[in-house]
């Protein structure tokens, strides 16, 4: 049942504010000036409660971005230079610069479509309540959808758990001593569930305090942060050359 309209809302508007008001109505086919005043209204009010939002996820887009540009910047200058433009890189090793940068770009993109992913939802909210016959009728269509938005939030957010669960799942298995797996071989479901659980939680908190150092005991760390990686490429090519360079 649509409630009836019983307070009246006495505002004083210049000449322009009309004009812009019914040009927007018009524009839109909006049927009278109060009905599109109350529509202008619920946009204000939806943009006024989302927009921090999705200005907090711009910031952290852009400063993600800023991070990961950074450190191409500082691989690339260290990579290529006078003192290293001797050298010849390997297929393994320039694969691993290039997973870099793969790294680096997947992690803007995800920042970049998340703002995407508002924005188009913002406008999709936007048009539900111009085009929709009754305010009643927008009222369900914006919370449709936001329940949608909400949903596919959630399962990209389960689906990044996942795969970095996946992550260390595999370092725990390469990692593991017979002894250990047969510990866990003789572990319940539920205890062998506990206990990856508290690896994976111990293993994220290892590699965020120090990633370089995880890195180096897990056995991924990449070539160019391991000691003296300049003087093995030139003995690399001494050696196969059969002279110094």
């Amino acid at each position: 049942m649509v409630k009836p309209r019983e307070n009246r809302v006495p505002i004083m508007m210049s000449e322009e504010e009309i004009a812009a008001i019914e040009e927007w109505r018009f524009a839109n086919r909006i049927n009278t000036r109060s009905d599109a005043i109350r529509r202008l209204c619920k946009i204000g009010l939806f943009i006024s409660n989302e927009l921090e939002q999705a200005v907090d996820l711009a910031t952290d887009g852009v400063t993600v971005m800023s991070e990961q540009m950074k450190d191409a910047i500082w691989l690339q200058r260290l990579l290529i230079n006078p003192e290293t433009s001797d050298l010849l890189f390997t297929q393994g090793e320039l694969r691993e610069a290039m997973e870099q940068g793969y790294e680096h770009n997947s992690n803007g993109l995800d920042g970049v479509s998340g703002l995407q992913a508002i924005l188009v939802t913002f406008y999709n909210v936007i048009i539900d309540i111009i085009t929709a016959r009754t305010l009643k009728g927008a009222d369900k269509a914006v919370q449709k959808r936001i329940a949608d938005a909400n949903e596919a939030v959630d399962k990209a957010a389960e689906q990044k758990k996942y795969s970095e669960e996946n992550k260390y799942i595999g370092l725990i298995s390469f990692h593991e001593t017979l002894k250990e797996n047969e510990m866990y071989q003789a572990l319940s479901d539920e205890e062998q569930e506990a206990y990856l659980e508290k690896r994976i939680s111990e293993m994220k908190a290892e590699e965020e305090a120090d990633p370089s150092a995880f890195a180096r005991k897990y056995g991924f760390e990449p070539f160019w942060l391991k000691s003296g990686w300049a003087t093995r490429i030139r003995r690399r090519m001494e050696d196969r050359n059969g002279v110094k360079q």
